[in-house]
């Protein structure tokens, strides 16, 4: 195993499969990407629209900015967890999709992902990321409970 891909969105389950991913990556001395993919970050359009315009910024740049902030923050916590070959991209588009891209442009041995994301209400209507991974990928991939 050299290379892993962990999917966050901030989330507690991200969280948690942090941790398992970043013990993985140190017991395989592999690599791990850290990967977000923008969305609406859980806020509400108002609240995006209203942050826009006090800080005279697009949505897309509060979006990117809210993605740094996540993929950031996890780094940080996988540095102190022992994790030392850290990469880390945010992409934009369906969070399966984009996921699947870069574990497959990368070469992953695996997917580590929470069980859950934003909210239990949108995976049951939309689907959850990490069933969509688990049906679609082409290596292994590690749900987290």
């Amino acid at each position: 195993m050299k290379k892993l891909i962990l999917a966050t969105d901030g989330s507690e389950d991200a969280l948690r499969a942090l941790d398992f991913a970043v013990k993985l990556a140190v017991t395989f001395d592999a690599e791990l990407c850290l990967v977000n993919v923008i969305a609406d970050m859980g806020l509400s359009r108002d609240e995006l629209r209203e942050f826009s315009r006090a800080e005279n910024v697009s949505l897309a740049e509060v979006l990117d900015t809210q993605a740094q902030e996540i993929l950031e923050r996890t780094k940080s916590r996988a540095q102190e967890l022992g994790a030392r070959r850290l990469r880390t991209e945010a992409a934009t588009g369906d969070p399966a999709e984009m996921i699947l891209a870069v574990a497959a442009r990368e070469g992953a041995d695996g997917i580590v992902v929470g069980k859950r994301g934003w909210g239990p209400l949108r995976g049951m209507l939309l689907g959850s990321v990490s069933q969509k991974l688990a049906s679609l990928a082409r290596c292994p991939v590690i749900v987290v409970p």
